[in-house]
């Protein structure tokens, strides 16, 4: 169905119903036409059988419109993105963006075209590692050209400091920022020839509250100045403040139906649980982790002491580069601290090394990394058996039968086992992610923003299976972003500056490293 896209009065949060005839050379209100579409699809062939990710769709953006498109993962969201930005071919259709007719670009007009009409954010960044984050933001424009060293170098600063990232981290390189701290790195990057059109997958998805309510406001801004913004997004919230708000699924484009605002705080209730008779299976007394940077420390874990224990939820939440996801990397073991004590399960993590080290992270621990980290030549079902092939113990049979009923757990339909990664959508890797995280049954699990690209329904089952995985026995610790989460869990942690402090009243009490051993020892 073709759709009236002319702006939402927020007042009366009405639905479109009305047609609208693509490739119209102005809109009714007299402004530009930046985008438009007529017949767009694109079908996958998998298996001898077709996969219409984005399946005969029609729509006219104009400037000065901030339009959302919301919808389950795999719904063709991304892939929609994707056409947009000329970075997918459209199997039918036509596209016509700023005037350009985007299917029929030769590779170098494309390229030329990518250029200067279109600003992307991507959800995973995709920053050159070994620039510095100012020379990110000015490389697009360096392959314009036509501009002068001092400009480039000004206007990158500028961009910089709008999207929030202050002067003190423009210098350095990728891997030395947060991933929220990345993301506003790649905002900035996509603003920097000055796009008409700006389409931004998830761009505030790794972001905390505050730092994504920015990001949005600038996004606004920008359309309010005659731009055209397109998000992909699985936040209410943003959808909420759209002129257009627009719902995939199943490869159809459609209305996106009146609003429904989140259930009312008030309405939950905390449940307080007594610790006192259950194992500690992780803590920390002076834990730090310190990087130099050009003569200067920086403190990302600064003398932190905490102790979980088993059938606990514990989420941190906190600013991007508060030191949340470092932490959850030295508890790990991915990540060495520079001084202090941890036990996870009775290990001394800080003194494992080669072996040791491995098999104390294949058994006793399941991490969920923020990025996936899937492996890009094993179907969605051989990622999650690789765990268990490391460790053996299992039969062939018994492997592959636990990965499919984790797949079903986490809300992986069973036609995606055999998918590659690059053909799921983020939220797809990411269930395929938490499932392989669980294959080897581990006593602890941390997870790094697990829900960042799920929509709300996916979201909350993940959520729901991480609290059961705890009640079972497990302790959870997440971080995050989303205070919805942190709202559920059992204990509250706030990372702010490397430090750690808790929230609320249900705070696990901090028994030192030394008490743990002494325990551990008498048993033994």
């Amino acid at each position: 169905m073709d759709t009236d896209l002319t702006p939402i009065d927020d007042q009366e949060d009405i639905e479109f119903n009305e047609a609208l005839t693509p490739l119209q050379s102005e809109a009714q209100d007299g402004r530009r036409v930046t985008v438009t579409a007529s017949g767009l699809s694109k079908i996958f062939i998998h298996k001898g059988g077709e996969i219409k990710a984005v399946d005969d769709v029609s729509f006219t953006f104009t400037e000065r419109q901030f339009i959302t498109i919301m919808g389950p993962s795999g719904s063709g969201k991304s892939t929609l993105l994707y056409l947009l930005g000329g970075m997918d071919q459209a199997t039918g259709g036509e596209l016509h963006i700023d005037g350009v007719d985007v299917r029929h670009l030769s590779e170098q007009q494309e390229h030329t075209f990518r250029r200067e009409k279109l600003g992307f954010v991507f959800q995973s960044f995709h920053l050159i590692s070994n620039l510095t984050a100012l020379e990110n933001v000015m490389l697009p424009m360096q392959l314009a050209g036509g501009h002068t060293p001092a400009y480039m170098r000004e206007r990158a600063r500028s961009l910089l400091l709008e999207v929030g990232l202050n002067e003190d981290r423009h210098s350095h390189l990728p891997g030395k920022l947060s991933g929220g701290q990345q993301q506003r790195v790649a905002i900035a990057r996509a603003l920097a020839n000055d796009p008409s059109v700006i389409l931004a997958d998830e761009p505030t998805g790794n972001l905390d509250a505050r730092t994504g309510a920015r990001i949005i406001e600038l996004l606004k801004k920008l359309a309010e100045q005659g731009k055209t913004v397109v998000v992909v997004t699985h936040d209410r919230g943003i959808a909420r403040l759209a002129d257009v708000r627009l719902e995939m699924d199943n490869g159809q484009l459609k209305p996106m139906p009146k609003y429904v605002g989140a259930q009312d705080a008030s309405t939950r209730t905390a449940v307080v649980k007594s610790w006192d008779d259950l194992p500690i299976t992780v803590s920390a007394e002076g834990l730090s982790k310190y990087f130099t940077y050009r003569n200067q420390t920086i403190k990302a874990v600064d003398k932190v002491n905490f102790a979980f224990k088993e059938q606990q939820f514990i989420s941190i939440t906190g600013p991007s580069g508060s030191g949340k996801s470092t932490l959850l990397y030295i508890i790990s073991g991915l990540d060495q601290a520079t001084s202090g004590d941890l036990l996870v399960d009775g290990v001394e993590v800080r003194s494992l090394f080669g072996r040791k080290e491995n098999h104390f992270r294949r058994e006793k621990v399941g991490f969920v990394f923020q990025s996936y980290h899937l492996l890009s030549n094993l179907t969605a079902l051989e990622n999650v058996m690789l765990p268990m092939q490391m460790v053996r113990g299992k039969s062939a049979e018994e492997i592959r039968e636990r990965a499919r009923n984790l797949l079903f757990q986490v809300g992986l339909n069973e036609d995606r086992h055999s998918h590659l990664p690059g053909k799921l959508s983020g939220g797809q890797q990411q269930r395929v992610a938490i499932a392989r995280a669980l294959a080897n049954d581990p006593r602890v699990i941390l997870a790094d923003e697990p829900t960042g690209n799920l929509d709300a329904y996916n979201s909350k089952r993940i959520i729901e299976l991480l609290k059961q995985l705890a009640e079972q026995g497990k302790t959870v610790v997440v971080v995050t972003h989303d205070r919805s989460i942190a709202r559920v869990a059992d204990i509250r942690l706030e990372m702010e500056g490397g430090r750690l402090t808790g929230m609320g009243s249900q705070i696990a009490p901090v028994r030192p490293v030394t008490t743990v051993r002494k325990k551990k020892s008498k048993k033994k």
